[in-house]
């Protein structure tokens, strides 16, 4: 596959991979090679996919998985146990806004962590589907998935897929906090704050409960 001098290009080998070939003075040399990602695969990198839906999967598990479960069964069990103890001492309607913030933080918590947090589309792997969205568009040289320029594509190196609108990655949510999931991230982080206000503002009027009440 032609190319100019300098630059890295997609060359297709044969229906199951492609070739980064790197165009320097008078000789063409394989770099990489990486799957197309046009069979819906399981693994990607080292992240886990699965529900595909028009190509692409919807929910993607990520190298630290681990760390979200734990960090999850974490801040239920916690939550629940104070709740628990206390719903004696605060009124029904408290009881209700704590059950409330505790729901939107693992919810969110969730859905960050199990949606597909914005991997290009693995559709554009085709052999110039990507020039034809952006003829400036370019392969990423660890994955082979297609990187438009202004989608502030970045390959992360943990997941080990690129992903568009990286913010960073996190490994409390097992992955990268980027384009479709870093609304819920932030939601997330804000009913975290809330339940930890919650559960400041309900200790102390207990403990001034129980100091009236000696």
């Amino acid at each position: 596959m032609a190319g100019k001098e300098g630059e890295v290009e997609l060359d297709i080998s044969d229906d199951n991979e492609i070739a980064y070939l790197d165009h320097t003075k008078d000789s063409t040399s394989v770099m990489e090679i990486e799957p197309k990602f046009l069979d819906k695969p399981f693994k990607l990198g080292n992240c886990i996919a699965f529900c595909y839906s028009g190509g692409n999967p919807m929910f993607t598990i990520g190298p630290h998985w681990k760390q979200y479960v734990i960090s999850n069964l974490f801040i239920i069990g916690l939550s629940c146990t104070f709740l628990v103890l206390l719903i004696s001492q605060i009124t029904f309607f408290g009881t209700l806004i704590g059950a409330f913030i505790l729901a939107c933080q693992v919810i969110s918590y969730a859905v960050t962590s199990l949606i597909n947090p914005g991997l290009p589309d693995l559709n554009l792997t085709r052999p110039g589907a990507a020039k034809e969205i952006d003829k400036n568009a370019t392969y990423c040289q660890e994955c082979g998935l297609a990187k438009i320029p202004g989608n502030g594509t970045f390959h992360c190196s943990y997941c080990d897929v690129c992903v568009e609108d990286h913010d960073h990655h996190c490994p409390w949510t097992g992955k990268c906090i980027a384009k479709r999931n870093k609304g819920w991230f932030q939601l997330f982080v804000g009913s975290s704050m809330a339940l930890l206000l919650y559960i400041a503002l309900v200790s102390c009027f207990c403990f001034a409960f129980l100091e009236d009440g000696a």
